[in-house]
């Protein structure tokens, strides 16, 4: 597991992950973290705190105009399935450019 896909499944199972100085500190629901997701986040404890602290790199549609249905592949970033048939950048990280959530 990379530490993208670390990070990433860490979120799915909504655990907190917060920079502190060289340490990434974690807040989990009780049981969701596996001893494997643990050896993971300690093998790429410094990539994962770089993922932490940069700011997110949105895979955003360059397509002016969006023309053609999305398929069924997904967003590492937003996971959504809005993957553009034309750029294959995602829609889903257009929006959220144009309409940031605020705190990223």
């Amino acid at each position: 597991m990379t530490a993208t896909e670390t990070l990433i499944e860490l979120q799915k199972l909504g655990v907190v992950l917060k920079p502190q100085g060289d340490n990434v500190h974690y807040r989990a629901p009780r049981g969701v973290l596996t001893p494997e997701l643990l050896q993971s986040l300690v093998k790429h404890k410094a990539e994962v705190l770089t993922l932490l602290i940069e700011p997110v790199d949105y895979a955003a549609c360059v397509c002016s105009v969006p023309v053609g249905r999305t398929g069924p592949d997904t967003c590492i970033v937003c996971e959504l399935p809005l993957i553009c048939p034309v750029c294959e950048r995602c829609r889903g990280c257009k929006l959220r450019l144009r309409f940031p959530e605020g705190g990223r």
